[in-house]
């Protein structure tokens, strides 16, 4: 398996197509940071990650500020800080040495991670097929291979969230549930994918006191790092093993290797469970994230034909006895149970499936290829029609987000002067005090402020849905009155008030003209205000709140 590292001329075709690889996620990011005008700030994240990667940001900020441990900043509940995030705070520490931003240091941990994650994965597909023009295939396949979601998309407007739930194939959306699109998203989906497929390659091979020591060690960094992968491993290994002793290859040091690695990677659940009970901001955040698995339909579209493949490849090792594919095929199926199991985050647990899916599909394509050896017309029909449609949906994406890129609108691109803003906000504002902004504007201060907003993000903002309703509903709308706005504000211990074209949007009262506000920042965009210690209308005296 590990030939491959002396053939130098294979060394440096699979180097050349890692390459190919990390320039092509990159690809779109550079397009967008160089269409860039003087007065754009460009956010630099894919449409898929548009929400969440301000929350990731806001991670990096708070380690770069010095923040060990770090709160939730898309809430105003009062909470200590709690939540462990060793690739955030490593991240942070480096720009606070570098002074690098955290976007850059984002996307460069996510290149770099990639990296890593390729070699070891072109390792571990050599550990499965023994010829070069196999290992290529099937490790191509593998980093490139997507479904056919291209054909599928629905007539209305697919970015709408209902739309993607429900009807939107999951290579469009799903990124931990392709490779590519894994690369594609961040450095915590790569390094925790990279610590699955480690773990299980250490457990299915030979297992010294040595490897079972580093094996518990990755699974308890894996739960702290990425929690939902431990369903995966625990239900993987657990069916390996009871696979290996109903076919009479009792594997007892394996046993002795699970039960340490669930329990001590199980510490990091608890970790989980005490924060997300004794802390309102955390727990909050717990109940709203949930991770439902859409329709059967939109995986099996947004897999495609390597699932096709896959089942074939399947069938060919069940019926071959090809012993060294079975832990790959229990791998495909267990995933694809835990995909609707009975827990709140199913469509986490789609992580790393592609990887079995890809390999067993390429099993299946070197049987086809060897079986047509001497039938032109379908070793044509495999090589220019069938096996172009596995690559179809990731060019798709990356054309969406050129798209995107072009149309330079938020969120994708916002002014220079709200970044200027931003700054002002975390020079000049305590980390404790909270801001109000409109959603969209709350998406993006805990992540170049690292300061704490009322609403910002529709799973870490603590009841969303209802701090959403009470913002339009009571202090946006004309006929509330400024002591029921006085009110609001103190009631979530709202310091500040961000106002700009967006809260235009969705406001209908002035706070140039409230009393109770005092202007205290303001560019040619932006507007930021104070709030008042006491509500003091014309004509009347102070009452204190």
């Amino acid at each position: 398996m590990l030939s491959w590292l002396k053939n130098k001329k294979e060394r440096l075709i699979i180097s050349l197509i890692i390459l190919a690889v990390v320039l092509v996620s990159i690809a779109p990011l550079l397009y967008g940071y160089f269409i860039a005008g003087p007065q754009d700030h460009f956010l630099g994240a894919p449409y898929q990650l548009a929400a969440d990667y301000p929350v990731y940001l806001s991670m990096i900020e708070q380690g770069r500020q010095g923040n060990l441990v770090m709160k939730n900043l898309y809430t105003p509940e009062l909470q200590n800080p709690s939540l462990i995030s060793p690739l955030w705070l490593l991240l942070g520490l480096v720009g606070r040495v570098t002074n690098w931003s955290n976007v850059f240091l984002f996307h460069l941990a996510r290149v770099i991670a990639a990296i890593f994650f390729l070699y070891f994965l072109y390792f571990f597909v050599s550990c499965f097929f023994q010829k070069f023009q196999s290992r290529l295939m099937v490790f191509v396949l593998l980093i490139f291979s997507s479904g056919l979601g291209s054909f599928f998309l629905p007539g209305e407007n697919v970015w709408d969230v209902s739309v993607i739930f429900l009807k939107t194939p999951t290579d469009f959306w799903v990124s931990e549930s392709n490779t590519f699109l894994t690369i594609y998203h961040s450095a915590l989906f790569i390094l925790s994918q990279l610590l699955v497929v480690t773990i299980f390659y250490l457990f299915i091979n030979r297992l010294s006191n040595r490897r079972i020591l580093v094996l518990v060690l990755l699974s308890l960094i894996l739960g702290i790092f990425h929690p939902y992968d431990l369903v995966t491993i625990y239900a993987v290994l657990f069916v390996y093993l009871v696979f290996n002793f109903a076919t009479d290859n009792k594997e007892w040091h394996k046993i002795k290797a699970y039960l340490p690695m669930v329990f001590v990677s199980s510490l990091a659940l608890v970790y989980y469970y005490v924060i997300t009970k004794s802390e309102i901001a955390i727990g909050g955040w717990s109940t709203q994230n949930y991770n439902i698995s859409p329709p059967l339909f939109a995986y099996i579209t947004g897999y495609g034909l390597v699932l096709f493949l896959a089942i074939l490849g399947t069938f060919w090792v069940i019926r071959g006895k090809k012993d060294q594919f079975y832990f790959l095929v229990i791998w495909f199926l267990t995933s694809a149970f835990l995909l609707y199991a009975p827990i709140a985050f199913q469509r986490r647990l789609s992580s790393g499936l592609h990887i079995p899916l890809a390999l067993l599909a390429g099993l299946a394509i070197e049987k086809i290829w060897l079986e047509t050896k001497h039938h032109f017309v379908w070793r044509s029909v495999l090589a220019w029609i069938f096996i172009p449609l596995l690559f179809l949906s990731n060019i798709a994406v990356i054309n969406q987000d050129i798209h995107n890129y072009n149309q330079r609108d938020y969120p994708y691109f916002f002014p220079q002067e709200y970044y200027q803003s931003f700054l002002w906000l975390k020079d000049n504002v305590d980390p404790a005090e909270v801001t109000l902004a409109s959603p969209s504007i709350g998406n993006l201060i805990p992540a170049f402020a690292g300061r704490t907003v009322y609403a910002g993000h529709g799973h870490q903002t603590v009841t969303y849905a209802a701090k959403i309703q009470e913002l339009s509903s009571q202090l946006m709308v004309s006929n509330t009155s400024d002591q029921e706005r006085f009110g609001f504000f103190k009631k979530y211990q709202i310091e500040y008030f961000w106002y700009s074209d967006r809260e235009k949007m969705i406001s209908q009262f002035d706070p140039a003209a409230a009393s109770y506000l005092e202007q205290i920042y303001s560019n040619s965009q932006v507007e930021i205000y104070r709030v008042k210690d006491t509500y003091s209308p014309a004509g009347c005296g102070c009452q204190k709140y």
